[in-house]
């Protein structure tokens, strides 16, 4: 058996081969798409009641990624968190 190797991301064990770290930058194309696992959502402020709302409903599906700061084009904007 071969033995696997992990490291540590945010207190997580993950393992190496699965481990995606990734980087955005502003005004750049990401290079994923939407799909039912992966939503993008653009405001312009942090809007805690509809990432919860979100949240909630990934939750109740079969789980998924929000990546907020992204438009739907798949174009890196950002978010103001003041």
């Amino acid at each position: 058996m071969k033995n696997k190797e992990f490291t540590v991301v945010n207190g997580y064990f993950c393992e190496q081969n699965h481990l995606k770290l990734r980087e955005f930058f502003l005004e750049h194309e990401v290079d994923m798409h939407e799909s039912i696992n992966v939503e993008f959502k653009h405001w312009r402020f942090l809007q805690v009641d509809l990432i919860l709302n979100y949240i909630c409903a990934f939750l109740n599906t079969l789980g998924g990624k929000i990546f907020i700061g992204i438009d739907d084009n798949g174009i890196v904007k950002g978010i103001s968190l003041k």
